[in-house]
């Protein structure tokens, strides 16, 4: 029997709403149970994270675009490459998992414990690096050529400057890319003049199954004879240690895998001005302490037995990367290295990247 839902609404409609709920679990449920379940979520006004995400959004969304249009050519070009084709050339076995891996990001605690020095005198064969544009440089300085580098940022100035250096230019013929579809352009002009081999991805901006979805503009601006569907996209988690992390897995099938230089907050008493986020929240703000404070949390990471600052973006990062690690395949364990910072919570075993690099060595699992 039809339900009264709302007055005017077509037969056809009814049928998609009906489905839907069906789909949602609630095919047994009453239609006001349904829509409150949909409604459990949407907040009558922004939160502050809302706000800020939102404004970052409206900040990069002209130069994201721009730097797609600018590097289309490079990767509609004949020599270009996709992720998939990493498949080939690192040679990835069909069957998972395929051994260890290091995800590299750019944290403060790589300093503090002096990670990337030790990766260098004790790194074991078989550990597959996977290192952010940032960290490139510092490994390349201590003779450490990463197996795959991530860049997603769109950042001109800052961005190009972690490929700008003599050393990549030496080992650039050595380095794979995981490069972003609207990554920096003078990185990718960078990295192609250093000799450096690029695998294209889109980032998952939005979902690509809604109407006017970026992602399916993009997706369908790159279809080709190679790539019928276009570029492959990829959920990155915000940043390009999360899409590290992302790509050792669902790509390259790696498992354990550890992460070092993933903090994801700062210390307590860490200034708060000389946080990354801290110019765009200034501006939300007109500069009230008191109205900046609260961007910002205190967690305690337990793991640990301190703990550590988060501004709204690092909270954001730090949410999405425990709902990816909620769905991943069983045979993935994560293990968090850093020694600091905020990244904690079921699935994640917290030990020193002395441990782990020990136990990859005898290619063990992290316990």
């Amino acid at each position: 029997m039809k339900d009264f839902v709302v007055r005017g609404l077509s037969d056809p409609d009814f049928r998609k709403l009906q489905k839907r709920k069906e789909d949602d679990g609630f095919g047994e449920g009453s239609w006001k149970e349904w829509l409150e379940h949909l409604a459990a979520d949407v907040a009558l006004e922004d939160s502050l994270s809302d706000r800020f995400h939102r404004a970052t959004r409206e900040k990069l969304s002209d130069l994201w675009l721009a730097n797609f249009a600018r590097n289309l050519a490079s990767i509609m070009g004949p020599e270009a490459r996709a992720l998939g084709d990493l498949l080939l050339d690192l040679q990835v076995p069909a069957a998972p998992p395929a051994g260890p891996a290091l995800v590299i990001g750019g944290g403060r605690s790589l300093r503090e414990h002096r990670h990337l020095e030790m990766l260098a005198e004790s790194c074991p064969p078989g550990l597959m690096l996977i290192a952010t544009d940032r960290i490139l440089i510092p490994l390349l300085r201590l003779g450490v050529i990463p197996d795959l580098v991530v860049s997603i940022d769109g950042d001109h100035e800052v961005i190009a400057r972690y490929v700008d250096d003599p050393l990549v230019d030496q080992h650039g013929s050595k380095l794979r890319v995981a490069m972003a579809s609207m990554g920096a352009p003078p990185v990718v002009e960078r990295l192609v003049r250093a000799g450096a081999t690029l695998y294209w991805f889109h980032p998952l901006f939005d979902d690509p199954r809604r109407r006017g979805s970026l992602t399916a503009l993009q997706r369908g601006m790159t279809r080709s004879a190679r790539w019928p569907d276009g570029l492959p996209a990829v959920s990155c988690g915000g940043h390009a240690g999360a899409t590290g992390w992302v790509l050792a897995h669902a790509l390259l099938r790696r498992s354990p895998i550890g992460l070092i230089g993933l903090d994801l907050g700062y210390p307590v008493g860490y200034p708060l001005e000389r946080t990354q986020c801290y110019p765009v929240i200034s501006e939300l703000t007109g500069g009230d302490p008191d109205a900046v404070q609260a961007y910002f949390t205190e967690i305690y990471n337990p793991d640990l037995g301190r703990p550590a600052v988060l501004d709204v973006m690092f909270a954001e990062f730090r949410r999405h990367f425990l709902e990816m690690l909620a769905r991943v395949p069983s045979w993935v364990r994560t293990c968090n290295c850093t020694q600091g910072g905020s990244l904690f919570g079921p699935g994640i075993t917290t030990l020193p990247l002395a441990r782990f690099l020990e136990q990859a060595a005898r290619t063990e699992g992290c316990a």
